[in-house]
């Protein structure tokens, strides 16, 4: 048996305290009058029986107008999916468009760097780095406000330095966020779009 550093007691502390404390959060159900405010636009739901196809989208400048026919049925699971589908494409975009610029700036604000940066669709969590210093990042982070961007973003880079939630990387955390538990509890109230 290998003893255990303070960091890693205190990593398994916390990971059994999220695991109690997780909550079930349902997921997104879009009908005709839902207006979802994304970090980059808002999308909106318009009639068009002009359509040959169940739904059509177009964005212009800050609105993602999703379009369906009138006698579209909201309830079925397989219109759910194809209208996060849509919005899915468009946080890709964005994402890829926004995240690997502001992660760099970020980097060289606070002295980090990275070898990588990758966009995915994962839905489990917002961010992940590698121990190789390549970071992953989720579409869904398109989801948040800016600060949160941010707080997610150099989460991901003080894994540079700390691979390891332990007290090191919150004191590297507070460092740049003093309002650290504020912003990690914020965090925690929002939601992964899931495909």
């Amino acid at each position: 048996v290998f003893p255990l550093s303070d960091d890693r007691v205190a990593w398994i502390l916390n990971a059994q305290h999220e695991l109690m404390h997780k909550t079930t959060t349902p997921a997104y159900h879009f009908s005709p009058q839902t207006t979802l405010k994304t970090n980059r636009f808002v999308v909106r739901f318009a009639p068009d029986d002009s359509l040959r196809i169940t739904f059509a989208a177009r964005r212009t400048n800050d609105e993602l107008l999703i379009s369906f026919r009138s006698e579209c049925d909201f309830a079925n699971s397989a219109n759910q999916r194809k209208i996060r589908h849509i919005i899915a494409h468009f946080l890709q975009i964005e994402a890829r468009q926004t995240l690997p610029a502001r992660l760099t700036a970020l980097a060289q604000t606070h002295g980090f760097e990275f070898t990588q940066v990758h966009i995915n669709s994962a839905q489990t969590r917002w961010g992940s780095c590698s121990a190789k210093r390549v970071i992953n990042l989720s579409y869904n982070l398109m989801l948040l406000p800016d600060e949160l961007i941010d707080f997610v973003l150099v989460h991901e880079l003080c894994h540079t330095r700390e691979m390891n939630h332990g007290v090191r990387f919150k004191q590297l955390m507070t460092s740049i966020f003093a309002n650290y538990a504020a912003l990690n509890a914020a965090l925690k109230q929002y939601r992964p779009l899931q495909p």
